[in-house]
């Protein structure tokens, strides 16, 4: 079974499968908007539907929140256009960057900061 955690106070969500983390997505909030920089699933993992959990539970607390989701990696933006009007959320695309500036301008820069200098790709390890 598949486990997937709300890590938000890390920037993240993350999928585990017994305990062990098998694929997160960045999560970075600008604003309104739910911007989603990166994902990563472990490539034992791939085709088993971690990718599609993590954004179901991200759109699904999005709309929770009453925010858009922004979806900046090729995996994020096809799962949002494959998956809208499916009650995913209000999901801006990249082509909508107007949002993001707007929502940039709002934002605490210590988030995008803490963003850039995490540890490259990969599901995190602790």
């Amino acid at each position: 079974m598949i486990d997937v955690r709300d890590e938000r106070h890390l920037g993240r969500y993350t999928a585990y499968h017994g305990g062990r983390p098998v694929g997160c997505a960045e999560w970075i909030l600008a604003g309104d908007t739910v911007v989603l920089p990166h994902m990563q699933v472990d490539a034992a993992y791939h085709d088993a539907g971690i990718g599609s959990l993590l954004m179901r539970r991200i759109a699904a607390d999005a709309v929770d929140d009453g925010r858009a989701v922004l979806p900046l990696c090729p995996f994020s933006r096809t799962w949002s256009r494959r998956n809208a009007g499916s009650g995913a959320g209000s999901v801006v695309l990249p082509g909508e960057l107007g949002v993001l500036h707007a929502a940039l301008a709002d934002s605490d820069p210590d988030l995008w900061t803490h963003a850039r200098t995490r540890a490259p790709h990969g599901p995190p390890t602790s």
